[in-house]
């Protein structure tokens, strides 16, 4: 009687040591969440967009977006035309990038809706995809373009589709998964040359060509490859060559705000007149 008693208090001992350790863990993973949330890291971002719900429409055709956000207290617009890249911006805060839209609420004042959010991860210079579904959903993946591991001389191509890709580039061949990216050494005798460019969709283990064409590149220069669906043609694959430009310092300037395209007022436009017409 007296093991058995003395097993049961054995038993209570370690559960109640259990209980205490996952308490006293769970603690401590809840004051390391709050503390990863407090913590402040340093960015510096690009952001290109991609519409696939660029749709004419009786108020016109939307050209772009317009995305803000804020940074040291104060909120910059970024005007991100659509297939184009924008110039750098910086942001201090969170991991958590939030982009906001400008409404006017029914008392007539100002207020920004988030509207989509970018996981940052680790601090550094990030290209932010910011892509809108054909339902008119919002999307932001960030790719880390840090000059450390994307030098000049290199070209990444990044492989934005949910299927096998192969690509080349001069002599260099890779396969490149879904949403995964590879770096292309550029090797030529001048700082300026072209190279065979190749891009092939594999799907059921049939080659499907996207492009198979002489591309030019510089030594000077990082280039980016982004192969993603067709904006206007989803089913296909297609893709966008962007140029990164080098900048010692970034400094956070508002864009001027897009507004949709309306073709129908060119109609109304006055003809131009050349000199000495009547």
């Amino acid at each position: 009687m007296l093991g058995l008693k003395f097993a049961k208090l054995c038993r209570f001992a370690c559960i109640a040591a259990l209980s205490a350790t996952f308490l006293s863990a769970g603690l401590l993973g809840q004051a390391v969440n709050e503390s990863q949330e407090k913590e402040v890291f340093n960015y510096t971002f690009h952001v290109i967009f991609l519409d696939y719900k660029r749709v004419t429409t009786g108020e016109g055709i939307d050209l772009g977006i317009n995305l803000s956000f804020f940074d040291a207290g104060k909120v910059f617009r970024i005007t991100a035309l659509a297939g184009d890249l924008t110039r750098a911006f910086k942001y201090t805060g969170s991991s958590n990038l939030v982009f906001y839209e400008v409404v006017i609420n029914s008392e007539g004042k100002k207020e920004y809706q988030p509207i989509v959010k970018a996981r940052m991860g680790k601090p550094g210079t990030k290209l932010v995809i910011v892509s809108k579904d054909t339902n008119g959903r919002l999307y932001a993946f960030p790719y880390d373009i840090d000059s450390m591991n994307f030098q000049k001389g290199e070209l990444r191509v990044i492989n934005l589709s949910r299927q096998y890709v192969a690509v080349r580039v001069g002599d260099e061949k890779q396969k490149i998964e879904p949403l995964a990216a590879h770096n292309f050494s550029l090797k030529g005798d001048q700082k300026r040359f072209l190279v065979r460019l190749a891009i092939a969709a594999l799907r059921d283990d049939q080659l499907s060509l996207v492009e198979n064409r002489r591309y030019a590149v510089s030594k000077e220069r990082r280039k980016l490859i982004l192969i993603h669906q067709k904006t206007n043609n989803p089913s296909e694959l297609g893709y966008t060559s962007l140029v990164l430009n080098e900048v010692a310092e970034v400094e956070n300037i508002s864009d001027a705000e897009i507004e949709s395209f309306d073709p129908a007022e060119l109609n109304d436009a006055p003809d131009s007149q050349e000199d000495g017409g009547e």
